[in-house]
Parts: C-alpha cells; structure tokens; sequence
C-alpha cells in the first residue's frame, strides 16, 4: 500500500476540545507526503512536500504537469484548496529529480512562496529570475549536492514568477519560510 497526504482542519472550542471540521487525502498511486501548510487571509489552504506517484492529482495549466525523474525519483508538490476543502483550486509538481517541498507561505495576492531541497539539475529544475541559476558546484547545469530552493508561484499556480537555487558545494536544504513587512521572506535551513 502507498501514503498520501492528508489535510485537515480542526476547531477548537472554548474549553480546549477541538473537533474535525474537514479532512482530505491528497495523493495518488505512491507515496506522497505532505511536509508544510500555509493558510491565506481567506481561508484558502496551502499544502507542499514530496510526491512520489505519477499521478498525482494536478489541475488543468499546471505548472508542471507531470513526474519528472521516473519511478523512486520524486517531485515536490504545491497544492492550494478551498477553505471548506472541498475544492483542489491548483496542484502541481514542482522540479526536478529529489525535490521536496520543506515549507511554504503566502504573499498578498495569494503568491505561494515554497522553499525545500532538491538534488535536480538545472534542466529540471525551474530558476527564471533566480539569483542562483545553477546548482551547487557545478558549471554545466549537473546536479551536485542537494542544494536548498525558494519559488514563488503566480496565484493560479499555471507560472512561476521567480525561483532559484539556494548553496554552495556540500549538502544545503531550506526548512521553512515565514513572511515579515513589507512582504520580506525568511528562510531558515541547514548547510555544510
């Protein structure tokens, strides 16, 4: 049997008890796991990580439509959900092979900003208006060393707006994102 993902949204009560309002498998055929979420000012429900299945659910003009890597390869993954759950607004894939989403927040205008770890080169891996377009160590587009990433995406979730590589030579992963004034990002992570 394959995992999935899941999301769920709980509400708690005065007393400290909190009760299941909505849950949701988000997965296909393999192993998919959700690793970050993110909520907007309407209620709208953010969710990345890593998906293994070649059929993930992805909705129409995705950004990227399909697995990249083949079968033990996997993909990160940006889904956005409507507040009652009820909806996939978008999904997509996002990468290369060894991508995986690590956390995830929102801009104003519904921008999801999803930072992780990935190991793709850059033929796989999107870095239109990046400030690192290669990955770590290496001059002809090779992958190197797991390198840490942070994409923004456009509020349908069909474009990119801007992504890129985050490291040098040795094993570097971003591990979370959170948005401070004037819609500033910072990211936390790990490197060697």
């Amino acid at each position: 049997t394959a995992d999935d993902a899941f999301v769920a949204k709980l509400d708690p009560d005065a007393t400290g008890n909190a009760s299941l309002l909505w849950a949701t498998y988000l997965g296909g055929n393999d192993n998919d796991t959700g690793l970050a979420i993110a909520v907007d000012g309407s209620g709208s429900v953010y969710v990345t990580g890593k998906a293994e299945s070649t059929n993930f659910p992805d909705t129409p003009n995705a950004f990227q439509s399909s697995l990249i890597g083949g079968n033990q390869e996997f993909n990160a993954f940006v889904s956005k959900l409507s507040a009652d759950g009820t909806q996939l607004l978008y999904s997509t894939y996002l990468g290369g092979e060894n991508t995986e989403g690590k956390g995830i927040a929102v801009l104003p205008g519904g921008l999801a900003v999803v930072v992780g770890g990935t190991t793709s080169a850059a033929n796989d891996f999107p870095t239109n208006g990046g400030f690192q377009t290669q990955p770590s160590g290496t001059v002809s587009g090779f992958a190197g060393d797991l390198d840490g990433f942070v994409t923004v995406f456009n509020a349908n979730g069909t474009g990119v707006i801007t992504s890129s590589y985050l490291g040098r030579v040795g094993a570097d992963v971003a591990l979370d994102i959170a948005i401070g004034s004037g819609d500033s990002a910072y990211i936390v992570g790990r490197t060697i």
